[in-house]
C-alpha cells in the first residue's frame, strides 16, 4: 500500500509539472548542463555533477547517488529549468528528501538554507572548480 500511495505522488508530481519543465524519468538523474562539474564551498564540501549522477562529499570521499537508485535502495526523480536543478529521493528510512539548487552565475549555485532574511532566502554558495 506503501509503495502504491508513492507511487501515485510521484506520478501526480510528474504529471502537474509546466511544460517548460524538463522531468527526467524515475530513477535516473539528469543534471543539466549548466550544473555539471564539480562545485565547493567555503567548507571544502564538494559537489559533482555528471550527465547522470550527483556526488556529495564528506570531506573524505565522494558518494554516488546514482548507485542508491542502482542498488534499489532509493527511488530518484529530477526536474530542472534553465536556472534551477531539484533532485527528489525516497527511501525507506526518508518519506522525502529535497535537494534544490540554483544557478547564481556561470561560476555559483546556491542551496536554500531554510533560512529567510527581510524576505529573501538564504543560500549556501557553491563555486565553480
Amino acid at each position: 500500500m506503501r509503495k502504491m500511495l508513492t507511487l501515485l505522488f510521484v506520478s501526480a508530481l510528474l504529471l502537474s509539472c509546466s511544460k517548460d519543465d524538463s522531468i527526467s524519468q524515475l530513477n535516473t538523474l539528469n543534471p543539466p548542463s549548466w550544473i555539471q562539474g564539480t562545485w565547493v564551498n567555503d567548507m571544502d564540501f564538494e559537489l559533482r555533477f555528471t550527465s547522470n549522477d550527483m556526488y556529495i562529499s564528506d570531506m573524505s570521499y565522494l558518494e554516488s547517488n546514482k548507485s542508491y537508485i542502482d542498488s534499489g535502495v532509493a527511488v530518484y526523480y529530477d526536474e530542472s529549468t534553465s536556472t534551477e536543478y531539484t533532485i527528489y529521493m525516497k527511501t525507506d528510512a526518508v518519506d522525502m528528501a529535497v535537494f534544490e539548487f540554483v544557478k547564481i552565475s556561470s561560476t555559483e549555485i546556491g542551496m536554500p538554507t531554510g533560512v529567510v532574511v527581510n524576505d529573501v532566502t538564504q543560500y549556501g554558495v557553491f563555486k565553480k572548480k
